[in-house]
């Protein structure tokens, strides 16, 4: 265990229960929160290169460290939505959206989401001219006001409306062919200024620094000692090949991840499930979406989304409870793996294929503009992955 994780653990009363780990900062979480602040970063991965560009990732200019470096913590969730970010990855070889000649792309393809305690928000957004419009990257902050640059990086802001209790404030960084766009909605009670102008010295050493010598996108990883196993990576499990099997087409040179930035606790026998087991399990939440790139409204799309247990026995106990709320039925010809087809909405949509492995729970969902969505058969869809499921869900080990 590194020492970040080294924290006080309160240990439950007996083996049935988890222990909830002090982290500094994290005061009344909630009672499905085993560890606040799992996430840790460990080094990068080596540059992307997109087309004659390397790639200066997003998540490099403004990592998890610098958050908490500026008092910023994530807020805890264990099923996602708190990190979330779109980064080249080096697989897949379709056509991106550069954008207009006015306005950067409608998504971004290369940025880093957090959601800040509390009701805090912060996003970085990377653009180079290889991937966007050139004029984009001078139209879109035209409107911005400048301010004194930084390590000879030019600064614009744009104030969005600043309250008495929040402020969303947006700013323009630019360093050569690559720009920049910053925005903030700081949690109520935060020094604005003094975040403002630390944040943009943090981002502008950054660019300057990568745009000297690249680097590639930070590793996420999970370190908590309630997590006896490590949770799974989907994007290395789902690879741009699979998208490529399934549609017949390349995917997006990006991909998008999320990451749960929280242990969560949950015990099976609670709410009238019928199930015995009352031990506490720990799980985290982690996902991955490939996509066609080249038309951001209507893109083919696949996401595998994964629920890592530390215990096989959490899975199968998922398993039962999904199949009840979800109306699961079996496919026509049974998999290696336990699966059943969602087909009752609850918390997926109808059509996506439930696979268990071991310790962990897959979700794989699909959207296919070239097939009408209202009225198909959910049975359909899932029979359509049937050979994604095999191939992916068979690389999870562990």
């Amino acid at each position: 265990m590194s020492p970040s994780a080294q924290r006080t653990l309160d240990a439950g009363a007996d083996g049935t229960k988890l222990g909830t780990v002090d982290r500094p900062g994290y005061h009344d979480i909630s009672e499905g929160i085993a560890d606040p602040a799992p996430l840790a970063e460990r080094g990068s991965h080596a540059p992307m290169r997109y087309g004659d560009t390397l790639v200066i990732p997003a998540c490099a200019l403004l990592t998890l460290t610098d958050l908490k470096k500026h008092g910023l913590l994530l807020v805890p969730n264990p099923l996602g939505s708190a990190y979330r970010r779109s980064v080249f990855d080096g697989q897949g070889r379709g056509a991106v959206e550069k954008g207009s000649q006015l306005f950067f792309p409608v998504t971004s393809l290369n940025s880093c989401q957090y959601l800040i305690e509390a009701a805090g928000h912060v996003e970085i957004e990377v653009f180079q001219e290889e991937y966007t419009s050139p004029s984009a990257m001078v139209y879109e902050f035209k409107r911005y006001d400048s301010l004194p640059a930084i390590a000879g990086v030019s600064i614009r802001r744009k104030a969005n409306g600043v309250g008495t209790a929040t402020s969303y404030l947006r700013y323009g960084l630019r360093l050569g062919k690559t720009a920049v766009r910053l925005t903030m909605k700081l949690p109520p009670g935060a020094d604005t200024g003094r975040l403002e102008r630390a944040m943009l010295v943090t981002v502008a050493g950054h660019l300057r620094r990568a745009s000297l010598s690249p680097t590639g996108t930070p590793t996420v990883t999970y370190d908590s000692p309630l997590l006896t196993s490590e949770p799974a990576s989907p994007c290395a499990a789902f690879r741009a090949e699979d998208f490529h099997a399934h549609f017949g087409r390349p995917p997006a040179p990006f991909v998008e991840e999320i990451f749960g930035s929280a242990v969560g606790r949950t015990d099976f026998s609670s709410g009238g499930t019928g199930i015995a087991d009352a031990t506490e399990y720990a799980y985290t939440y982690t996902e991955c979406k490939r996509f066609t790139g080249e038309d951001a409204v209507d893109r083919h799309t696949l996401t595998m989304a994964i629920t890592s247990y530390t215990a096989d026995a959490a899975a199968e106990h998922a398993m039962v409870i999904g199949r009840q709320v979800e109306a699961g039925k079996p496919l026509k010809k049974a998999l290696a793996a336990d699966a059943y087809c969602v087909t009752r909405r609850y918390a997926r949509a109808t059509g996506a294929l439930a696979v268990r492995q071991g310790r962990f729970l897959v979700i794989f969902s699909m959207t296919d503009p070239d097939r009408p969505q209202d009225g198909v058969d959910p049975g359909e869809k899932c029979e359509s992955m049937r050979g994604l499921a095999e191939r992916v869900a068979s690389r999870l080990k562990g």
